[in-house]
């Protein structure tokens, strides 16, 4: 069965700092084994801001659909796997210098990665279990 983000998560995660949001969207992410973001009907939509190419990602379709609703975004929720993500995706973005921000909501940035500093983020959390932001 597929997970749902409770009303009473969704409302704690507008209210958690940048940094307990990446937490989250490793962990369910992780659960999930997917990855969301939006597609502008051509691909995943890439936004700039401060000179950043920058792509918005969240673990559920209800977290992308909600920041969609609440900024008027017209970009619809799109996912991969997880795996895709990680091997391809991540890679390809590097290689275009497009940034990751994990979890931006409609009034908090995300925590913005380089997609590199992201996929060893993840793939220590795949080898060991954890992860580390520094280091």
């Amino acid at each position: 069965m597929h997970y749902a983000p409770t009303q009473d998560e969704l409302l704690s995660l507008l209210n958690a700092t940048a940094s307990e949001r990446l937490n989250y969207f490793l962990t369910r992410a992780m659960e999930a084994e997917e990855v969301w973001s939006l597609s502008n009907g051509l691909g995943w939509a890439i936004t700039e801001l401060d000179g950043l190419s920058l792509l918005a990602i969240w673990p559920y379709s209800e977290l992308a659909h909600a920041y969609t609703q609440a900024t008027q975004d017209s970009n619809t929720p799109d996912a991969v796997s997880l795996e895709h993500f990680v091997y391809n995706l991540l890679p390809m973005m590097d290689e275009r210098d497009i940034h990751i921000e994990v979890m931006p909501t409609s009034t908090q940035k995300g925590v913005v990665l380089e997609a590199k500093a992201l996929f060893e983020i993840i793939e220590r959390k795949l080898d060991t279990g954890e992860y580390f932001l520094e280091g």
